[in-house]
């Protein structure tokens, strides 16, 4: 880029650099978005017992109980859900994190990563 007395004058070659660099940065980040949708976070809670999957947004995609589970007094067995749960979501926001970090180069705050998250969904 030069320098002119109207306003920065720029080279095509800057241009064509310019828009290399964006279509590979547009082919990174859809990639992202592509690995984002195939995320799959996984709690357990009671010692196995109760597995749950949760996927990129970190809603619950399954609950699975071992049958010896149904000894638990209800509200343990709650516990134990909620345990599994909140790990699951946990793992699902890390791997989530991880992709991004990978595609912007930077380790998001939580501010820009919604706003990462907002753009690529679209929202």
């Amino acid at each position: 880029m030069r320098t002119h007395p109207t306003g920065p004058e720029y080279d095509p070659d800057d241009l064509i650099q310019i828009t290399e660099q964006a279509e590979r940065d547009s082919r990174r980040l859809q990639a992202a978005q592509r690995e984002i949708q195939t995320i799959s976070g996984v709690g357990e809670g009671a010692g196995g017992k109760v597995r749950v999957r949760a996927d990129a947004d970190g809603r619950i995609a399954q609950i699975s109980l071992d049958p010896l589970i149904m000894k638990l007094s209800s509200q343990d067995l709650a516990e134990e859900v909620v345990l599994a749960v909140r790990r699951a979501q946990e793992d699902s926001a890390m791997q989530r994190e991880r992709v991004v970090r990978d595609a912007v180069g930077e380790p998001p705050d939580e501010f820009r990563l919604d706003q990462i998250f907002r753009e690529m969904d679209g929202r």
